[in-house]
This record gives C-alpha cells, structure tokens and sequence, in this order.
C-alpha cells in the first residue's frame, strides 16, 4: 500500500458566479430498418432510432426524438433508457417512400445547468410495385405474354432483377 499526502485547496473569490453552463457532447444517433429500406406497396417497415449518450453524460437528461417524414409526418417523444424511438410505417403508398429524419434533443431535467445538444440522422425508404399483366387465356401451342412493369418510389439508383 502506498499513502498519499493530503491535499488541501483553498479558494477565495470576491465575485459571485451567475451563470454556469456546461456542454453536453452530441449523442451518437443510428436509424435502422426491419425488415429492410425497399418494400413494395402495402408493405411495413419499422424504423428505429437508436440513441448513445456520451460517457461523460452522468446527471438527469431529457431526450426528446422527433420523426420527420414525407408528406409532412412529425412524430415527437420523451424517452426513457434505453433510448430507442420506433416508427412502424403500415400499409406503405408509394407516398410513403423518402427520407425519414430522426432528431434528438439532450437538456437537462430543469435545464438550469446544461445547454441542449440536436443531433438529426436521415434513412431513405424505398416503396415499389410490380404489375403483371397477360394478354388473355393461355392456350396450349399458342404463343401468350406476360408483361412486368414496376416503378420505385424513393431511390432512382436501386436495379431491379426479374427473373422469370
């Protein structure tokens, strides 16, 4: 065992403080998406918004998440640990396909001590349908035509695969 000297520190101050505020880092804020971004029309998706408060965060917070999406959608909670905020999108429109933001604001409980921190993230959802049309009955020895068309709402970039 090694023993340390006693410190002593003495400080006179011939002024009050009146304001303190202290900084709290960003949190780290993640978007995921079950069962996956691309569903086709009349499809479900749920988004989660996962958020990580810095290590040094060690007093009472609020974290606030909001939603915003296509057509105006806002969402908006208070969150407890763990903070997680969940969007279920049902029965998605093409409409429905563009970016979902989750912002999240960290303050303090009475917001005396702790100025507030935003940190936004964005995941693009993808909405597509697939129409097969024919062209009559089939009729054995006769030539018949399927046709295969489809459209992707939010993402241009995305190819698709047909197989037949």
């Amino acid at each position: 065992n090694v023993s340390l000297p006693a410190i002593s520190i003495t400080s006179l101050f011939s002024t009050s403080i009146s304001n303190l505020t202290v900084q709290i880092p960003p949190p780290t804020v993640t978007i995921t998406a079950t069962p996956s971004q691309v569903t086709t029309v009349g499809g479900n998706i749920t988004l989660t918004c996962n958020i990580q408060l810095g290590q040094s965060v060690d007093t009472n917070v609020t974290v606030n998440s909001t939603w915003i999406g296509p057509n105006s959608l806002t969402s908006s909670s208070i969150l407890a640990r763990p903070y997680q905020s969940t969007l279920m999108l049902g029965s998605l429109a093409t409409t429905g396909a563009g970016n979902y933001t989750c912002s999240v604001l960290v303050s303090s409980v009475n917001n005396a001590f702790i100025s507030q921190t935003t940190q936004r993230t964005t995941i693009l959802v993808s909405v597509h349908t697939i129409n097969i049309t024919t062209s009559g009955s089939p009729v054995a020895g006769q030539m018949y035509t399927l046709i295969c068309n489809g459209t992707l709402a939010g993402n241009s970039s995305l190819i698709p695969v047909i197989t037949w």
